[in-house]
């Protein structure tokens, strides 16, 4: 968009595809006001939203989950990766910050795929890691020890991408890129919500105790991707629509959920952004 004031404005857009096509009819809202600035064209587009039942106050999410109320008011404590020789640190440093006045959010464990056998290892809490059939039952014991001392408890999961080897990996599950080429890293999201709940499942199962999880690259600038796949295609909208399932899935099970970047298609599910 361009304008020079008392001259002209200009406005240029682009359709995105739905893999490769105009699938389904588009519209676009075009609103013209006065001197209007950026803060006067947000809280347009909020009263748009609202009307298009994309926007919830913190303190409607709050009324279905509690956790959204005390998360608002918390310190955010990140612990990078499970450690078990730096857990009485770690423990330490929470009871200063307690000591300060601060209520504590503890992001943890980003990585307890760390401290497994080599055979089934990866860096990051991706999805694979809760569907081991025998996590490491110390961190899970540390976390419900953390939130039995009344500290509030952060998961982080990434939906995205998977590692050969580590348990639950399917090569099936690659993303096709337009010329039929398998994504080289990028998952299909036509199975995101089977997979989603097979982790919720699993927490459940492992009596692991989060109160809130977060959706690594749900929400984000790489969000989802296209599937050409002739066996589970998947438009960019239908990417929306699958990110949106998989979090309200894991909020009906009383987690508080938390994305990457605040998008439009998510601000009414998702409870918070990172």
């Amino acid at each position: 968009a361009g304008h020079e004031p008392g001259i002209h404005s200009s406005l240029d857009f682009r359709w995105a595809a739905s893999l490769g096509k105009l699938a389904y009819p588009r519209r676009q809202l075009i609103h013209f006001a006065k001197d209007l600035d950026y803060t006067g064209m947000a809280k347009r587009y909020r009263e748009h939203a609202r009307k298009q039942g994309l926007v919830r106050s913190l303190e409607d999410k709050a009324k279905e989950t509690p956790t959204v109320a005390r998360y608002v008011d918390s310190l955010l404590v990140r612990w990078n990766r499970w450690d078990p020789e730096h857990k009485e640190q770690a423990t330490a440093d929470l009871e200063r910050f307690r000591e300060l006045g601060f209520d504590v959010m503890y992001f943890f464990p980003k990585c307890p795929g760390e401290y497994i056998p080599a055979t089934d290892s990866y860096g990051l809490s991706i999805w694979q890691a809760y569907l081991q059939p025998n996590p490491d039952p110390e961190w899970i014991a540390y976390a419900r020890e953390m939130r039995e001392r009344g500290y509030l408890i952060q998961g982080f999961i990434s939906m995205i991408v998977q590692n050969e080897g580590a348990t639950g990996y399917d090569p099936d599950l690659f993303a096709l890129d337009a010329d039929g080429s398998r994504n080289q890293w990028r998952l299909t999201m036509a199975r995101d919500v089977e997979r989603n709940r097979d982790v919720l499942d699993a927490i459940k199962k492992h009596k692991i105790e989060f109160d809130v999880f977060y959706y690594d690259a749900y929400s984000a600038n790489c969000g989802g991707v296209e599937d050409f796949s002739p066996d589970h295609p998947c438009t960019m909208r239908q990417c929306f629509e699958t990110m949106n399932q998989a979090l309200a899935d894991a909020r009906r099970e009383g987690l508080m959920v938390t994305g990457e970047l605040a998008r439009f298609y998510c601000m009414g599910v998702c409870d918070g952004f990172f």
